[in-house]
């Protein structure tokens, strides 16, 4: 069963993109388990986030790689709102 996680509170762009770019120099830029990322601009310059992951299991060997990223940076992370996915459709 697949999982959505939903971060509302989501960091400034800036300190989006240095955790993108730090994910990806420390080779944990495309995680197992992580099915699609999908990151939108708030109007007031914050990102959120929408992933899907296989699982929690996966979901949290991720946060294991994420947190101290964040931390290092002095950025708060929102706990995410997790959901079971019900259905996806990929356009063609």
């Amino acid at each position: 069963m697949s999982i959505a996680t939903h971060f509302t509170d989501g960091p400034p762009e800036e300190a989006y993109n240095h955790v993108v770019k730090t994910l990806e120099d420390k080779g944990f830029g495309n995680p197992t388990g992580r099915e699609y990322h999908f990151a939108y601009r708030e109007t007031d310059g914050t990102i959120t986030v929408l992933d899907i992951w296989d699982s929690e299991e996966n979901l949290g060997k991720f946060a294991e790689q994420l947190m101290p990223i964040f931390e290092e940076l002095g950025v708060p992370l929102s706990e995410p709102k997790i959901y079971e996915v019900a259905n996806i459709i990929v356009g063609k």
